[in-house]
């Protein structure tokens, strides 16, 4: 199936906020690990109902922001683990990563060193500027949450901690796709098309290097996992992943991106071709 996507950014849902719930939990004791290529280990802690409920309210004060600009959108709106941010907000030219930043009452941040760590190395690899949320809540209680900066967009760089507003940093000049946007782009087409088509999704990550990206339940009723790529990949890697995954189905879902520029590189809202042939199943469990 081939077809040409206007926006990069058109099949991404704007309202999608889903909660996933889990025990309450605290992190801040908790060891994580860097997710660069280097590691395949994933934290796997539940997050709190604090964090549940602060980024709830950080969403949506987001999302009015960006109603407010317009023409700005969600490339990732959804707690999902394993990850190196909680938001990630495409405008323009930019895209802007985000961790939200609890403090208490005296400016304390409950931020584990290890998640901001984790941004700036998936940053700097693609091309993305690191922004902290900052949220005071008093007796770690979420109903005295406050957002530190209202005025503005509460955003601020992860590294130097200026004031990050996405409007004065976008542009119209021509910036490339990195490829973690290419890899999360081809997973929010597959989970369009399986909830299409009636299929449940049960989760999903797009950290690269890390696999399966979806899991879902199949009108058998059975708990399967797919591989998503928008690259080759290696048969090797292939038998890694269905060993890990042996009880249950596995697919392998593969996109290619066209680009209709000279230079054949593809751009940040640009207008590109998709050509997908399904995905097909590579392993049955019996």
């Amino acid at each position: 199936m081939s077809e040409i996507i206007n926006n990069l950014f058109d099949f991404i849902s704007s309202k999608s906020l889903e909660k996933e719930r889990g025990k309450n939990v605290g992190f801040t004791n908790k060891k994580f690990v860097d997710l660069s290529t280097k590691s395949r280990e994933i934290d796997k802690v539940p997050p709190s109902e604090l964090f549940i409920d602060v980024m709830n309210i950080s969403g949506q004060f987001l999302h009015e922001k960006m109603d407010e600009l317009g023409n700005a959108n969600w490339l990732k709106s959804e707690l999902t683990r394993p990850s190196f941010d909680h938001f990630s907000i495409a405008y323009k030219n930019q895209v802007f990563s985000i961790l939200i930043d609890i403090r208490d009452e005296n400016g304390t941040s409950f931020l584990p060193p290890e998640f901001l760590k984790r941004q700036l190395v998936e940053s700097e690899k693609n091309n993305l500027i690191p922004c902290l949320f900052p949220v005071i809540v008093g007796n770690m209680d979420a109903s005295t949450a406050k957002i530190l900066d209202n005025s503005n967009w509460n955003l601020f760089n992860s590294i130097s901690g200026d004031s990050i507003i996405p409007e004065k940093l976008a542009s119209d000049k021509k910036i490339e796709m990195s490829q973690w946007e290419l890899h999360n782009f081809a997973i929010m087409q597959m989970r369009f098309m399986l909830k299409e088509k009636g299929f449940k999704i049960v989760s999903f990550q797009n950290v690269i290097g890390v696999d399966p990206q979806i899991w879902f339940v199949d009108l058998d009723g059975k708990n399967s996992w797919i591989v998503v790529r928008c690259s080759d990949i290696k048969t090797d890697d292939l038998v890694e992943i269905t060993r890990r995954c042996f009880k249950y189905n596995g697919y392998l879902a593969k996109f290619d991106f066209l680009s209709n520029n000279p230079d054949k590189k593809i751009y940040r809202g640009d207008r590109i071709g998709v050509d997908f042939k399904g995905f097909e199943k590579i392993h049955t469990f019996v």
